[in-house]
């Protein structure tokens, strides 16, 4: 009984993470849209879009 309550917790523990995560990608994301007035907006944007859809994909991983 212990241990699949055990894995539960851990299971809930993943998604808590994956949450705060995307929470942090999302915030990130908007701290680069905000500095994008240097000359190198586009290249920003850029990696700024990547690294949100990466952390989007990760998001809804159905992995665990």
């Amino acid at each position: 009984m212990k241990q699949g309550r055990l894995e539960d917790e851990e299971v809930y523990e993943q998604k808590i993470m994956k949450k705060i995560t995307l929470g942090i990608a999302i915030l990130l994301f908007a701290i680069v849209l905000a500095l994008c007035s240097s000359g190198m907006d586009w290249l920003i944007l850029i990696v700024g879009v990547a690294g949100l859809l990466f952390s989007i994909a990760g998001f809804f991983d159905k992995s665990n």
